[in-house]
């Protein structure tokens, strides 16, 4: 008898094993439809912690595009986003908006005016001291189009501080942003930089990170153990998605006023023609990475007066 009841037992274990996991499955399912069909995310809540601010995701940092017939938004749900801040200072918390798509996409915060999420697609909001009244916020971000969009839209929180290069990037008009969230100088932008008693240019804030190109570098042979410019960032600078190796002769950048580069491609130059060959000493030009909290000390980003970065940042 005891042997035939534990084997019962076990059967029912089993069982209720079984229906647990079918049930939780089928949440998972029916959780993951109506998150597509709701157009906000197909994640769940994400807290992380960002240059010591806690920022909570109610449905992750890739939201679903809403398809509207008009551009009458007040019906859509959009999705919260909880910053709170954890500096005893007070804090810009800087929201990017990023699609990397060709469709018009817009968006909304809190009720706020519509906008089209371009490279002007970014907010800034001030927090006070943590235990102050103020230091924290919720915000709602709507994301939709008129038309039906099988996309995402990133959302990337981040502080930036008023004396930081980072803050002068942000509001620069001589700044672009592209669909990756990267602030880019394009055109003949004042972004001379002074850093360890030798001067750079600064190409832009990628991957959370600057980077600087040397300026008026002599000529020396191609050396593997150098970071030199990419061609990616190099053909960033240009600001128009037509340029790429084949074309890039037919268009401006701040770059072409140099005469030739390696690249870390591989043991390959640019030229000022903008030929790309294999031969030859040339520029080396070499690139510089730096995190994205960089304090400026003074000066404007002009040749005579470049940007001077602050000890210790």
């Amino acid at each position: 008898m005891l042997l035939e009841y534990n084997i019962g037992d076990d059967m029912k274990k089993r069982f209720y094993i079984s229906i647990f996991i079918i049930l939780s499955l089928t949440v998972v399912v029916l959780s993951a439809t109506y998150s597509k069909n709701s157009g906000t995310s197909e994640y769940t809540s994400i807290s992380k912690e960002v240059d010591n601010m806690k920022v909570t995701f109610e449905n992750g940092e890739l939201l679903s595009i809403d398809k509207v017939n008009k551009l009458n938004v007040e019906e859509l749900k959009g999705s919260n986003i909880s910053i709170v801040n954890k500096n005893k200072t007070s804090t810009n918390a800087l929201i990017d908006i990023n699609y990397n798509g060709d469709a018009e996409v817009y968006y909304s915060i809190d009720g706020a005016p519509i906008k089209l999420i371009d490279e002007n697609a970014k907010e800034v909001v001030n927090l006070k001291p943590f235990g102050e009244v103020g230091d924290q916020i919720l915000i709602n971000v709507k994301v939709f189009s008129k038309k039906d969009i099988n996309d995402r839209v990133a959302i990337g929180v981040s502080s930036i501080q008023e004396d930081g290069l980072k803050y002068t990037m942000v509001n620069s008009n001589q700044v672009y942003k592209d669909g990756e969230g990267n602030y880019i100088y394009y055109g003949k932008p004042n972004n001379y930089i002074k850093y360890n008693d030798s001067v750079y240019r600064i190409i832009g804030l990628i991957n959370n990170k600057f980077k600087l190109v040397r300026f008026n570098e002599s000529l020396e042979e191609y050396n593997e153990n150098n970071n030199y410019i990419t061609i990616r960032d190099f053909l960033r600078t240009f600001n128009n998605r037509e340029v790429d190796e084949s074309n890039m002769d037919l268009f401006d950048t701040w770059l072409k006023e140099y005469n030739n580069y390696w690249f870390s491609d591989g043991d390959v130059f640019i030229d000022n023609t903008i030929n790309i060959e294999k031969l030859g000493n040339h520029i080396s030009n070499e690139v510089l990475e730096l995190g994205d909290y960089v304090l400026l000390s003074n000066g404007d980003g002009t040749i005579n007066n470049p940007y001077e970065v602050k000890y210790g940042s």
